[in-house]
């Protein structure tokens, strides 16, 4: 969950990030307002119940102990790869520093 979401929940919103709904109201025509929140709402609801189905339906198929190794699995290899992403970040904006020769 990110920062946003949490902030959104916290104070009773949908969980998105702050100024969302604010800058849909001056971008849409009141006409329209009342069916761009319902397919907004929809379209950012349905995603984390489905999510929240698919983890339930696991939970009762696949042993928990199996499911936290596949977290920590995922987790390590998303951990692994941001780091090596950021290695080669740095390198490359040190190599653009340089004067060319």
């Amino acid at each position: 969950m990110s920062l946003s979401e949490a902030a959104g929940r916290r104070r009773g919103g949908s969980g998105q990030p702050p100024g969302t709904s604010t800058r849909a109201k001056r971008l849409t025509p009141a006409a329209l307002q009342g069916r761009v929140f319902a397919a907004f709402d929809t379209a950012t609801s349905v995603p984390q119940t489905v999510s929240i189905a698919l983890g339930a339906v696991l939970v009762a198929v696949v042993p928990y102990g199996i499911l936290l190794a596949a977290i920590v699995v995922v987790s390590v290899a998303c951990g692994t790869w941001l780091v090596t992403r950021r290695a080669e970040a740095q390198s490359a904006s040190v190599e653009a520093a340089l004067p060319a020769q």
